[in-house]
């Protein structure tokens, strides 16, 4: 019963789970890129929401660049991922070797994203690295802890700080805010027309 599902093209039995909830981040980020228009969107993903964002990415990265405004970039962290030492072991037929899904591959070399960085504790049971042999991702192993609370890890925390940016997000927000009111202001200026005296 295994080996029927290692063969490629076969749908293995979590198909159909995986696709909805494929759908369900299809769904989010077509809405936000809409409703944003971010210079830069970043997913940042753990374990099987890596394996989930890599996916997705491949299929419908090109589609969301067109939806971004010109030059936005989109970027990546997964943490603990077992993509490549579990999916791609077992299932090559369904999760394809990284390096053949051009699509997430750098953008110079005509892929979607602009930045990748995998990060993994050396001791996490499910996740580890991506491809240890390459530059692509970035790879950050840190201190052991185990598979879960990556995202409160005080080893992890400062990778996420430096990769995301928070001062450049909160100085990009304050003046989306500055620009928002600047608009607002000018219409209401624009509305309130002067009567024309009486004669």
């Amino acid at each position: 019963m295994l080996g029927r599902f290692l063969k490629p093209g076969t749908k293995s039995p979590g198909y159909w789970p995986r696709q909805r909830i494929q759908d369900r981040l299809r769904v989010m980020m077509v809405q936000l890129i809409r409703d944003e228009q971010p210079d830069e969107l970043a997913i940042v993903s753990h374990s099987q929401g890596t394996v989930v964002a890599i996916d997705v990415l491949a299929n419908d990265g090109r589609s969301w660049l067109k939806l971004l405004p010109e030059n936005a970039q989109l970027a990546l962290v997964t943490m603990g991922s077992p993509y490549t030492h579990v999916h791609h072991h077992y299932f090559p037929g369904s999760f394809a070797a990284h390096k053949l899904r051009k699509e997430i591959g750098p953008v110079e070399n005509k892929g979607v994203l602009s930045r990748w960085i995998n990060i993994f504790r050396i001791d996490d049971f499910v996740g580890t690295h991506i491809d240890a042999d390459a530059n692509w991702p970035k790879e950050h192993p840190v201190a052991p802890n185990g598979h879960t609370y990556y995202w409160t890890d005080e080893n992890v925390f400062p990778l996420l700080r430096e990769f995301l940016d928070f001062r450049k997000m909160l100085d990009t927000m304050k003046t989306a805010g500055r620009k928002a009111a600047a608009n607002a202001g000018g219409s209401k200026r624009a509305a309130a027309k002067p009567k024309k005296p009486r004669r």
